[in-house]
Parts: structure tokens; sequence; C-alpha cells
């Protein structure tokens, strides 16, 4: 990564730490020494390290007590250091220090009053002529942010390891309520999975656990009779899993598909905010388009539930709802629990999302008093299987 510009040059204190010197930061203001300005905001600060011992690929170089905070195991992203190798920025910060002692290339790590960190190649900070400096600025929400990205967009190739460290650090600093899974699960390495999803969705994968979710209870049903519905099929990419799923298993189901194709209906009071009429809204000649290749499809235009009676003498192994508002979700799960076949599942995307309160209210009004339980799931939604 190109650095933020050239560094003027520090002295090194008698006892080993840097003393200050002058930096312009991006928005042009010098400092000098640890003075705060005028008006008391504490200014950036330029230091020279000065290692004094080797570790591993790394070295260690000790720091004035004042620039603080450091990365702890409370507060793991704390530091807002930013490392400079002969006026060129390097990282990335916050490194594991196993990482740093054994793969180097610029990874640093600003901990219990020192750096540890290495050179760009390789090479030992000690012996190699360069110079290191490190620019503090006050601790602020921006600057932490700033020297996390500098990280992820680090030359330096992250590990698995670090670029999961380093987003469950980020992660609560924008919301503290999120919580990242853990890394490596199979939704993350199915390349094939990812390639079907990108189909519909090229510029995101917001909802590729929730498809995942799709197929794998797919398997459930694999030896049970009926047909299969869903309830809101927006572009069609959880039904092309659905239809998939049917060919593979080799048993004969039509898939019927319901959906406006105009949208969102008009949300109620059980609804919160999140939608309005006409939102989510995909054509049915998209439909048609992206689920050409399977001939058992068929398609149900209409706002639900004008056209259940189509399906009312069938029965069902499986239903996805995806409607996302109380009314429609009520009307189908109602309509569609009494036709699942033993063993059936009743699939509802939108349960548990706070954008959809009355998608959940609507699953628990009709599930009340039933003997199935409503298991949510940890991507969201939830799943009922018929007794």
């Amino acid at each position: 990564m190109a650095g933020q510009g050239r560094m003027m040059s520090a002295t090194t204190a008698a006892d080993g730490t840097a003393e200050d010197g002058a930096v312009t930061n991006e928005a042009g203001r010098v400092a000098v020494g640890p003075a705060d300005d005028a008006a008391g905001v504490p200014a950036a600060r330029l230091l020279t390290l000065a290692p004094v011992r080797a570790e591993g690929r790394g070295a260690l170089a000790p720091l004035p007590g004042w620039a603080q905070p450091c990365d702890s195991q409370g507060a793991p992203l704390a530091s807002t250091l930013r490392l400079f190798e002969d006026g060129r920025e390097i990282g990335p910060a916050h490194a594991l220090h196993a990482e740093i002692r054994e793969h180097g290339r610029g990874r640093y790590s600003h901990w219990d009053g020192h750096v540890l960190f290495s050179a760009s190649d390789d090479s030992s900070p000690l012996t190699n002529g360069r110079s290191y400096q490190a620019l503090w600025s006050p601790p602020t929400l921006e600057a932490t942010l700033r020297v996390a990205i500098q990280a992820a967009r680090s030359e330096c190739p992250m590990s698995a390891l670090e670029r999961r460290t380093l987003l469950r650090q980020v992660t609560p600093l924008i919301d503290p309520d999120f919580v990242p899974p853990d890394g490596g699960r199979a939704v993350e390495t199915d390349a094939g999975l990812r390639a079907e999803f990108r189909r519909f969705f090229p510029d995101n994968l917001n909802t590729l656990d929730r498809k995942f979710a799709v197929r794998e209870l797919c398997r459930l049903i694999s030896g049970l009779p009926g047909d299969v519905a869903e309830v809101g099929c927006y572009t069609g990419a959880t039904a092309w899993f659905i239809a998939r799923h049917i060919v593979e298993s080799g048993v004969p189901r039509t898939l019927h598909l319901f959906d406006s194709f105009q949208g969102l209906s008009a949300p109620g009071e059980r609804d919160g905010s999140a939608w309005k009429a006409g939102d989510l809204s995909a054509g049915i000649a998209t439909v048609r388009r992206n689920l050409g290749d399977f001939p058992f499809v068929a398609l149900h235009p209409g706002w639900v539930p004008e056209r259940f009676p189509d399906v009312a003498d069938r029965r069902f192994a499986l239903v996805h709802i995806d409607v996302d508002l109380y009314q429609p979700t009520r009307d189908a799960a109602a309509f569609f629990y009494d036709r699942l076949v033993p063993g059936g599942l009743m699939i509802c995307d939108d349960y548990g999302f706070d954008t959809c309160p009355g998608a959940t209210a609507a699953i628990d009004d009709v599930m009340a008093g039933k003997p199935e339980p409503v298991v949510g799931l940890s991507a969201g939604g939830c799943f009922i299987q018929k007794r």
C-alpha cells in the first residue's frame, strides 16, 4: 500500500525511545512534540523506532508512555499506531504476535508499551539500514477504523486466521450487537454454492447462508410424497436451489411458485417501518428466464392468497414462505400447514428478523396450539416439520 507521504525524521532519546518529530497529517496540520493544540485536542505525533532486540522475523521497540492506548486482550483494536518503512506505510496492524515472528512481511502490533514489527521483505529491522517510524493519532473511531482498513488492504497476504481475527475486532466498533460467525464453515468454502448464488446476485452474498440452509433442509424431504411450493419467489433464487434438489432426488414433483410479481403489498400495522408497497419487485419474465431449465415449475401470478385455490387439492412435502409481511405470511402458513404431508417442512425465510416483525408474529399466531415447535435458524428464518 502506498504511504501517506514522507515522514520527517525524529531523534532518539537516551532511554532508547524516540522523541517527537513534526508530521503533517491528512488534514494538513503539523504537530511538534507532545503538547496538545490550542483547543486541547491531542496532536498526531511521529516517532522513530529504535528496536532493542530481534524476535523471530520481527523486532521489538519501546514507545514512550504517552503513546496510548495499546492493543490488549480486552481491546484488540485500541491502538491507532501506523507504521512506515523509509516513509512508506506497511502493515497489517493488530497482527498476531506469532504471525509477526513466523511470517513477518510488514506485520506489526502495538502492545504493552512496545511495537513488535517486521520488515516488508522479512529482512531484519535491526540490520537492514532502513528507518522505521510510527505515527500515533488521537484515539478516535475514525483513526481506529483507518488502521483496520489499512490492515485489510495491506500488500502482505493475511492468513485466514488473521482475516477472521480482524473481522471480529472491527465488527463491534460498527455494530456491537452483530456477532460474526466462526470462519471456515461449509457455506463459505463451498465454491459451487457461491457460483450458483452469484447467478442471481452477482454483487453481494447477503442471503447465501439462508440459501445454504434451504438446500440442506431439502434433504429431509427426499423420501416424502407431495409437491413443493414457494410463496414469494422474487427473482427465483431459492426456487432454483429447490428445483435442483428435485432433479437430483429423482422424485417427480411440481414446484408451485406464488408471487404478485409486483413487489410487496402494502404493509399493515404489525409490519414495522422497513418495507413499503412495491418493494422487492421482480417481473415474471425474470423468473421464467432464471428457472427455464426446470419444466416442472408452475407459476401462479397474483396477490396472496388469490391463487391458492389452484392447489387446494394438492399435498406438499415442502413449502417455503418469503413474503416479509404479516397478512400474506399468515395466509400462506395457515393454508399450507393443513396440506403438508407427515414429515413435510414449512420454512419461513423472514422469521426472527427485526425488519419483519409481522412475518414472525404470523408464524407464531398460526402455530399457536399446534404440536410442532417453530425451530429458529441462526442465519435467520425458521422451519416447522409436520407431525
